[in-house]
Order: structure tokens, then sequence, then C-alpha cells
């Protein structure tokens, strides 16, 4: 989902909440994202054109979940 220059991606941070979290995608699979609780992710990456690697933003979700859990 696309909206204001965000992408959105869906994230269950646990049973029962369900949330979208906006983020910036770059050239080469740079990534700036938002989270619930004032934290900012930021991932830098060089991904050639000819890679087999997936676009997955979960792993950076699930440790910033860890360090303040986006729902209570």
């Amino acid at each position: 989902m696309y909206f204001n220059a965000f992408w959105h991606f869906r994230y269950d941070a646990n049973e029962g909440c369900k949330l979208y979290i906006p983020q910036m995608r770059g050239w080469g699979s740079d990534l700036v994202a938002l989270y619930p609780g004032g934290l900012t992710g930021i991932q830098i990456a060089r991904v050639p054109a000819n890679s087999n690697v997936t676009y997955d933003p979960t792993p950076m979700a699930r440790v910033a979940n860890r360090l303040v859990p986006f729902c209570h």
C-alpha cells in the first residue's frame, strides 16, 4: 500500500494487535520505518539488481516490537 511517499505494511505484533507500519523504501533496499513508541528503524543495504534477495521488513519490526511493545 502506498500513500504520500510512504509504503505501509501490515504487521501482527501479537494476537489481537494488527497494525500498519509506515515506511520509506529507497534504492538497493534501503528502508526507513516509523514504529509506535517513537522508534525509527533504518536499514541501509545494497542489493545488486540481479540478486534473488527478497524484500521483507518483518525482521526489523520484530526487533523494534521487542524494544518497545507496539500494543499493550
